[in-house]
């Protein structure tokens, strides 16, 4: 574990799940409107970063806009939609992925419409390899706040076991499945990561406990002045750095 701040500064963390033009829109944002908002970052002047480079600066104000790219569940739509887009920008981007599932279907989930096929270990290893983080999702992506024991211990030491197995690399940083978090979640999770992404609680602060940091879904800003609106409300010490 690497010794740091409680804090880090608050900045936008972007949370996607799926790009794609296919007919489920759940959770999804299609490859066009995904490359405009890639675009938007550059033009509004934001520096692209990885967990690394966050945990670099905690205890520090910012002297510029920072923001992180995050995907969730490990799709494969991700490499063939927004990889592509995001290596011909060179942004920086961490996929977090649910360890047993991968190269399988999004079986686990009771709220998509559609089945949807998750990366395989011979895809996690090339995006690895290509500069993508990955990060974990949990073992099963179960609701974490009414997990206990050890039973929640699995869900975080296993999966971040079998994820640097898998890709030959650290795996130090997590996402909490669905968001599902609490007291007991951080406190298991303060053990095993580095740092610890929410999904979009309070970030109204400078700065943001690195067990619960914020995130938002961009899929539900189609138009771009909502997109960056909320690029600007989880800016906290970047709302005031220099463009």
């Amino acid at each position: 574990m690497t010794f740091a701040p409680a804090t880090v500064p608050q900045i936008p963390v972007l949370n996607y799940h799926h790009v794609h033009d296919g007919p489920d829109d759940f959770f999804r944002t299609r490859p066009d409107l995904f490359r405009r908002q890639m675009d938007v970052l550059r033009s509004e002047g934001f520096t692209a970063i990885g967990p690394d480079q966050l945990l670099a600066i905690a205890g520090t104000v910012p002297d510029r806009r920072y923001v992180m790219v995050t995907f969730d569940d490990g799709y494969v739509d991700f490499k063939e939609h927004a990889w592509p887009i995001l290596k011909a920008l060179s942004i920086p981007t961490t996929v977090f992925v649910i360890s047993r599932h991968v190269g399988g279907w999004n079986d686990w989930d009771g709220l998509r419409r559609a089945p949807h096929r998750h990366l395989d270990a011979e895809a996690l290893r090339e995006l690895r390899h290509d500069g993508v983080v990955i990060g974990s999702h949990s073992c099963t992506h179960r609701p974490l706040f009414t997990t206990w024991g050890a039973a929640l211990q699995r869900e975080l030491r296993e999966s971040r076991h079998d994820l640097e197995a898998l890709t030959g690399a650290p795996v130090s940083t997590f996402a909490y499945p669905g968001g599902s978090e609490g007291w007991h979640v951080r406190r298991a999770t303060r053990r095993v990561y580095d740092l610890a992404f929410a999904t979009d609680s309070d970030h109204s602060r400078a700065t943001s406990d690195r067990y619960r940091i914020a995130r938002f879904d961009p899929c539900f800003s189609g138009n771009l002045d909502v997109f960056r609106r909320r690029l600007d409300e989880h800016c906290g010490f970047g709302r005031h750095a220099a463009r």
